[in-house]
């Protein structure tokens, strides 16, 4: 294998005769390849299968990396004279292109490096590379693909001449040894091969070991008569020879350039100076985006950040789910939800279940007389609080989820509607009265959300209620907001694009468009849709929430609806509120994990939920019982709160946003980073179910459990004195359920015993000092597993 850099902007149409690995790692490309057509932007990369003819042209500011493998060796692992891969991160999005992008970016990062050790540490990334392509992305017979890649009988002569000639340049290769396996004359084969490849046999032979020649002088330290002997010519004179013809100057000269390059950190190309832009870029890229495990740890992560790039950042909107409209009439909740206010900056509380016999809400549907007393306790609280509401007005169920398949308790409204128009009677009924009371100005900012309860099947009866109460709401307050319907990308991708296009038939409006994301994906086709039974299992995918707003945003450009705001109203990791994960340091890594992959992708996120009182029933006496609040019904703050703490506390323009990190800015020399080692859950935690994953299952769940070392660089920084304030969140400091376990996990505690798990449930926190130098500060940082933590750093004036 053998890989380099390029800025050309126009490649153009060429192939070879070897897989290669195209990477974008700035700007974006336009690939063609036969008749495909593929956008690349940053970080997006194609496997380019062997002897497929393809071009690129790139733009804004382009460069990329390509790595092209021995497909002799890939043949010879398979067993197989002909192996294709289907491998186009745009595609798709699956945790397999993460890990190549991680063994990629390591390749890349041993560009400079050219000591024996380093060619061993690449010769195990290559080989890491082959075995995420050949185990994830290899296509077989069956594949609908396979016969087109695999081409006519032409495509197939000539890649199999190809091939020959690649397998077998070091030997002594004859026009007549191919001629004769192929059953032809050797003069039809010369002209064959003038025809199919531009030029002679000898000269196509010569390309083929030129290139290897380049690359053993590239990569290692043989003797020039070694690299001529391995690489098919009989002598170094005849690569001398070659060599010079083609570049223009000799292999011993050029291997002179190359030590003395690597003294300079530049590296020649055959025939010419080393492009200094090119490799100015490239150190650059390697410096800010490299990985490398072999020098800070296996795990390490190097962070660059230009301080002078800074962006105008800010997060999306908070939305705090609390419950039902009757948790707003408890004073404990009342407390909780200004406890959260405090400290967490959100302006919606969302709720639901206004169809309860407990409200006493419909006196007379005939008469249309109606009781708002009960709501208007609650909203009046909300708004002598400056909190608007965000009202689930459909017919959302109320239901603590315990395992997919089994429910702690499950209640549908018990006020139904017999038709559409009775519905719509009743919610203009209920905003003219909102209005009437809180004014035009402050329902206006309102949310009403229509959930979807239906099948895909009867997403028609569920436009006819939205359309009802679309109509309601609008004849009340124009400027009123609406919209629906809490659609799963996992299984609802159908029902959404008829929700959008029934909307533009019906000259029906929306203003928002809503989703729910907790992290399942449907694995049989039939029985109930919808139901949370087996036929539901746990998704693998760390980029869950991500991908899920990723594929609505796509749907709604197609359906010509991207205007809409998109509020994911409810997102976990589980709807589960009995697993002891929800309150253990894993929940507020995945939390601030989850939001910092999610920047800027949604208007407006609600977590489900926010406080252990929504789901607190007969089973649930204890401190802790896996309740998916932030606040326990003690009102102790959990991992899950600090996350959303951290992130409230960031500034409002943006440095750098990496997996583990984000820094950044207020624009005055002071600086705020919040990082996070969020571990991957295993296998354990996918075969089981929720309420199974006990406290003594902790450390079983996790791939690794190890800490990762994060080495940060503020670069172009003010040379001066900083001081660092530090909040920090893990198993030792701060987590409420490891500090109960070390009280001996008592099920009752009284109030001193409260007060003193309160007291330690807080962050560790700790100041230290640096001096910035040459315009850079370096952090260098430990984190435990699952730990989360909030820096800021602040120039000291004089």
């Amino acid at each position: 294998m053998w890989f380099d850099f390029s800025d050309s902007e126009n490649i153009l149409i060429h192939s070879h005769a070897e897989p290669e690995l195209f990477y974008v790692l700035e700007g974006e490309a336009d690939v063609t390849a036969d008749e495909d057509k593929i956008h690349l932007e940053k970080d997006d990369f194609i496997v380019i299968n062997a002897n497929r003819p393809h071009s690129v042209k790139g733009k804004n500011d382009f460069l990329s990396g390509f790595i092209h493998m021995d497909y002799k060796k890939i043949c010879e692992y398979m067993g197989n004279g002909q192996v294709f891969f289907i491998c186009d991160s745009t595609k798709e999005n699956q945790e397999s292109y993460e890990e190549i992008r991680k063994i990629v970016r390591r390749i890349f990062g041993k560009y400079f490096e050219r000591d024996g050790l380093a060619l061993i540490r690449l010769d195990i990334f290559f080989h890491q590379l082959l075995a995420e392509l050949i185990g994830n992305f290899q296509i077989f017979q069956e594949h609908p693909k396979y016969k087109s890649l695999y081409g006519s009988e032409d495509e197939r002569r000539k890649n199999y001449v190809a091939e020959y000639m690649e397998n077998r340049y070091m030997e002594k290769v004859s026009l007549a040894d191919i001629a004769g396996a192929l059953y032809l004359s050797e003069t039809y084969f010369s002209k064959y091969i003038k025809q199919k490849f531009g030029m002679t046999f000898v000269e196509y032979l010569n390309e083929i070991r030129i290139r290897h020649a380049v690359e053993d002088l590239l990569y290692t330290e043989h003797s020039l008569t070694r690299i001529a002997m391995d690489n098919g010519f009989s002598n170094a004179a005849v690569l001398n020879r070659v060599f010079k013809n083609k570049y223009g100057t000799l292999p011993s000269e050029f291997k002179k350039r190359k030590k003395q390059a690597r003294q300079s950190m530049e590296t020649p190309h055959p025939g010419q100076e080393a492009d200094k832009r090119l490799m100015e870029r490239v150190r650059e890229y390697i410096q800010r985006e490299n990985t490398d495990p072999e020098e800070t740890g296996e795990n390490a992560a190097r962070i660059y950040a230009n301080t002078e790039e800074q962006a105008g950042f800010s997060l999306c909107g908070l939305i705090v789910n609390i419950g039902t409209v009757e948790s707003l009439l408890n004073s404990m909740v009342q407390q909780q939800i200004l406890a959260l206010k405090a400290r967490l900056n959100f302006e919606y509380i969302r709720f639901w279940g206004l169809y309860s016999r407990e409200l006493y809400l419909i006196v007379d549907m005939e008469k249309q007389k109606f009781n708002f007393n009960r709501i208007d306790r609650g909203l009046d609280f909300l708004i002598e609080n400056k909190i608007h509401p965000f009202i689930e007005i459909g017919m959302k169920p109320l239901q603590i989820i315990r395992t997919l398949d089994d429910y702690v308790l499950y209640k549908e409204p018990e006020i139904t509607f017999k038709t559409p128009e009775e519905y719509g009677i009743f919610v203009k009924a209920f905003v003219t009265h909102c209005v009437n009371r809180y004014g035009e100005s402050e329902v206006a900012v309102w949310y009403f959300e229509v959930w979807c309860e239906l099948k895909a099947a009867n997403i028609l009866k569920y436009w006819d209620y939205f359309e009802s109460a679309y109509r309601a709401v609008k004849a009340c307050l124009p400027k009123a907001r609406i919209g629906g319907g809490g659609f799963n990308m996992s299984r609802d991708q159908e029902k959404l694009r008829r929700f959008l296009r029934k909307g533009k038939t019906e000259n029906t409006g929306m203003d928002f468009v809503s989703l729910n994301s907790y992290h399942y994906i449907p694995y049989a086709q039939h029985g109930k849709e919808g139901t949370m039974d087996k036929k539901w299992r746990r998704s693998v995918d760390s980029k869950y929430l991500y991908n899920q707003i990723r594929i609505a945003r796509e749907i709604m450009e197609e359906e010509e609806a991207e205007d809409l705001e998109l509020c994911v109203t409810e997102w976990n990791l589980t709807n589960s509120s009995r697993e002891a994960l929800n309150d253990s340091c894993y929940k507020g890594a995945y939390i601030l994990k989850t939001m910092i992959d999610t920047i800027g992708c949604a208007d407006k996120m609600g977590y489900w939920t926010m406080l252990d009182a929504f789901s607190e029933y007969f089973d649930s006496q204890g401190v802790l019982d896996g309740s998916g609040g932030v606040l326990t019904r003690d009102g102790i703050h959990k991992p899950s709160y600090y996350a959303f703490s951290f992130m409230g506390r960031l500034g409002n323009r943006l440095v750098k946003q990496q997996e583990n990190c984000l820094i950044t800015s207020d624009g005055y020399q002071n600086y705020y980073i919040v990082c996070h080692n969020s571990k991957k859950l295993n296998f354990w935690y996918y075969m089981n179910a929720d309420e199974s994953i006990g406290l003594r299952h902790k450390e079983q769940l996790y791939e690794n459990y190890e800490p990762v070392l994060l080495d940060i660089t503020l670069d172009y920084m003010k040379n001066g004195s900083y001081r660092s304030h530090t909040r920090l969140v893990n198993e030792e400091n701060g987590s409420v359920l490891d500090e109960w376990q070390r009280m001996g996990q008592p099920e009752e505690l009284n109030r001193e015993e409260l007060d003193y798990l309160k007291r330690m449930s807080v962050p560790r926190v700790f100041v230290e000092f640096y001096n910035a130098a040459d315009h850079r500060l370096t952090l260098h940082i430990r984190l435990e597993p699952n730990e989360i933590r909030f820096i800021r750093i602040q120039y000291i004036r004089n």
